[in-house]
């Protein structure tokens, strides 16, 4: 090639070269793919759950037992417990406990758990709690109560009745009325007995708490016959319209007073324990700021709780005065179930047994009859029914045994039931006594 102009073939030259003496770049940076690789899911073996102990050892049917042991799976779906062959009902569920209801239609058997489909078994068996219905005694009373001799107490408006265990069952007047030189009483409403073996009367008509010793004298521990609200110690005290009265074991009596609770102490002090005669209502919490309407029941455990009927509803105060509902709700029925999703028609009377279970007069006038009983998982079941007007109580086994309009209920000390049926029109009232072995 001839360059005609020297400096002009110079500079081609010159990016020749350098074009040449690059590689070409590819602005796309190239990517390398890595197959994929297989990952296996390693599933951890489920260890077997051991079922170490279970409590109570014998208990009655829809009573509630805390199984312990091991690798329960914490779904209570995923459990399945049966006693004796027949399934329960699992209510929770953690790794080392489950809380079950008993069956029903329980026999005597070893409890086994099937969970996240392993199986354990106990190794002793669970004991069924049976029980027998028999007479007691005449009249029926509208509330009852039992001291520690065994003896029955019954109100009838302004006089206090005794069936001694020794008497064939036999009513006797005890206090009030116008054969007691005393004569204190205008309206029983409410009894209760203390440890000691003394009788606390509410007196609804004339606004007073009595109490009587053993040989049936009354005083009065606190009122006068001056109605309202005012707390004070003994009769400087006065009450509204007391009527269910419970004592627990430190000799604390507690009254139901309408829109409250009163609770007058061994001395004699009468303070507001529960609730504001201000506000009538049901709504849970602690001592005033709670409030209550109009109680039907009262009860009280070995350890310092009280149970309370009131509506339809069941509420529980712990010994600091907390107040909480347990069980029904202000749907009246007869719906058996867990805590707030049972129901209740109009709960009365209420009494507690040593293991805990609370049983319950429930009635609808003189069309249902039904005691029904709450264990200690919070579940409600009936415990004895009658359905309509019944010709005859009937006496035996608990699962042929019935009730008759219940109005009292009240255990003694050796575990005993008794019942007072107030009947309907076709029957005289009854005290029933159920014994359980």
């Amino acid at each position: 090639m001839i360059c005609f102009k020297p400096f002009a073939c110079l500079l081609i030259a010159s990016i020749f070269i350098i074009s040449c003496g690059k590689k070409s770049i590819d602005p796309t940076p190239e990517t390398q793919t890595t197959p994929p690789v297989d990952v296996p899911v390693v599933v951890p073996p489920v260890t077997a759950p051991t079922l170490t102990s279970f409590a109570p050892a014998r208990g009655l049917p829809n009573s509630a037992i805390t199984i312990n042991g091991t690798n329960f799976s914490v779904d209570v779906s995923k459990n399945t417990v049966t006693i004796g062959g027949v399934a329960g009902i699992v209510h929770t569920a953690t790794a080392t406990q489950l809380i079950v209801t008993v069956p029903s239609t329980v026999k005597t058997g070893k409890i086994v758990v099937i969970s996240d489909k392993n199986t354990v078994a106990s190794t002793s068996d669970f004991t069924v709690i049976t029980g027998t219905q028999s007479e007691f005694g005449r009249p029926g009373f509208r509330g009852i109560t039992v001291d520690g001799l065994g003896n029955v107490f019954g109100d009838n408006f302004s006089s206090v009745y005794k069936i001694s265990a020794a008497s064939n069952g036999t009513a006797t007047l005890f206090a009030g009325d116008a054969s007691n030189p005393n004569k204190p009483f205008h309206d029983v409403a409410g009894l209760a007995a203390d440890v000691g073996g003394n009788i606390y009367v509410a007196d609804e008509g004339g606004h007073k708490i009595f109490k009587i010793n053993p040989a049936g004298i009354a005083t009065i521990l606190a009122g006068n016959e001056t109605s309202g609200y005012t707390d004070g110690q003994g009769t400087a005290a006065t009450f509204k319209s007391p009527n269910a009265i419970t004592v627990d074991a430190s000799g604390n009596v507690f009254v139901a007073d309408i829109g409250v609770i009163r609770k007058i102490s061994p001395t004699g002090l009468v303070t507001t324990f529960i609730g504001d005669h201000n506000k009538y209502s049901s709504i849970d919490g602690q001592g005033t700021s709670a409030s209550v309407t109009t109680i039907s029941g009262l009860a009280a455990d070995s350890k310092g709780n009280i149970y309370v009927t009131e509506a339809s509803i069941v509420r529980k105060i712990t010994p600091d005065g907390t107040i909480k509902t347990i069980a029904g709700s202000y749907k009246q029925d007869f719906v058996n179930g867990l805590g707030t999703a049972a129901q209740f028609y109009v709960p009365g009377a209420i009494a507690v047994d040593a293991a805990g279970n609370l049983f319950v007069c429930d009635n609808l006038g003189g069309n249902r009859s039904e005691i029904r009983m709450i264990n200690t998982a919070g579940y409600v079941s009936t415990f004895l029914e009658s359905s309509g007007r019944i010709v005859t109580l009937t006496n035996g086994s608990l699962d042929i045994a019935n009730t008759d309009f219940p109005q009292g209920l009240a255990f003694d000390t050796t575990g005993n039931l008794f019942v007072s049926n107030v009947g309907s029109f076709l029957n005289p009232p009854i005290v029933s006594k159920i014994v359980f072995k």
